[in-house]
């Protein structure tokens, strides 16, 4: 019996990347951008979760929650976004 990981190794690796470059935007143009960036993957992310038939992902938790979600945190991202380069008092 072979192992089939769920999700897989590979979506771990692009999850790691991507995180990686946030915070390479983060320190090389500024966390507004940065913080925009992952506010926008996130609705991003939302819309594939619509997408995707439910057969193709294992059932945890309800489509609508995945979706809410994932939106709520892309708009209060996007929100605090605009004092991402406040300086500290």
């Amino acid at each position: 019996m072979s192992e089939h990981r769920v999700p897989s190794n590979r979506y771990f690796l692009v999850l790691l990347g991507w995180l990686a470059f946030i915070g390479v935007l983060a320190f090389t143009v500024g966390v507004q951008p940065a913080m925009y960036t992952l506010a926008g993957s996130l609705a991003v992310l939302a819309l594939i979760r619509l997408a995707v038939p439910n057969a193709d992902i294992p059932f945890i938790r309800s489509r609508a929650f995945d979706v809410l979600t994932l939106l709520a945190l892309a708009v209060i991202l996007g929100y605090f976004a605009n004092w991402g380069d406040t300086p500290a008092l």
